[in-house]
């Protein structure tokens, strides 16, 4: 599957596309034995809480690549090559051992660098459903020039039960808030994507200052850690694996926060 952006890319808005990887090839050496996506749950939530209030959820989609083939074409080949690469190089060890549940201590400067990995993977996970994206061209930017998660952001990482369930699967929402005279096709302002790795749950939460899209998972499941802001090291794994049932709970967070 290849998905096609704007025609400019979307970190630098230069020209000369690539289709680059939603999730990197060389994951496949770290992830479980699973031949493909186990398919794209989609949601866009309009005007939550209002009585005109609305959940589109597009058809599933079934993905018949490997989870590591798919693709999107909203890339340039000077980033792909260059920022982009370098941030998969460094995250690779950190990110495979915890992918596989390995004991390790993590730094503080891992914790960021697998915080802006996550980040950046999330913006990729966006382009598969244009509609129900949510950061702004100048978040993209700011990862680009910055090589941190942009402000407004959040990113939790938790040890996981391996299963199929979990074990390869991305969750994406996108949430336009407002109330009825908010026009319905404006762009969403606010997302949660969910990712399970193998033994790694990652959770990326963005909203616009001053509001916050989740709240604090760190302090609600002990095993769950926040990656930034405020990054801190520490012993992995950081409590008892999540269960399936857990991640599937946190995934639907901003769905069930703002359906009350």
């Amino acid at each position: 599957m290849s998905v096609r952006g704007s025609g400019t890319c979307a970190f630098c808005g230069g020209p000369g596309l690539t289709r680059e990887h939603v999730f990197p090839r060389w994951l496949k050496g770290a992830l479980p034995t699973q031949e493909a996506w186990r398919g794209q749950d989609r949601r866009r939530l309009i005007w939550p809480g209002q009585p005109l209030g609305q959940a589109q959820s597009p058809a599933r989609r079934e993905i018949p690549e490997f989870f590591t083939e798919s693709r999107v074409r909203c890339v340039c080949r000077t980033c792909n090559g260059g920022w982009l690469s370098n941030l998969e190089t460094k995250v690779r060890h950190s990110l495979s051992a915890l992918i596989q549940g390995k004991a390790q201590t993590l730094r503080a400067a891992e914790c960021v660098t697998l915080a802006t990995w996550a980040t950046k993977t999330t913006m990729m996970v966006e382009f598969t459903d244009l509609d129900s994206r949510a950061y702004r061209p100048r978040d993209r930017s700011w990862v680009r020039e910055h090589h941190r998660p942009p402000l407004g952001t959040t990113v939790w990482a938790a040890p996981l039960l391996l299963s199929d369930e979990w074990g390869l699967r991305a969750e994406h929402s996108g949430l336009l808030m407002g109330d009825q005279t908010t026009d319905p096709s404006l762009p969403c302002d606010i997302q949660q994507t969910t990712i399970g790795l193998g033994q790694l749950l990652l959770v990326v939460a963005h909203a616009p200052p001053p509001r916050t899209a989740l709240p604090a998972l760190h302090v609600l499941i002990p095993s769950v850690r926040l990656l930034w802001p405020g990054p801190s090291g520490g012993e992995w794994p950081s409590g008892p694996p999540l269960a399936p049932e857990t991640a599937w709970q946190i995934s639907q967070l901003l769905q069930l926060m703002t359906s009350s």
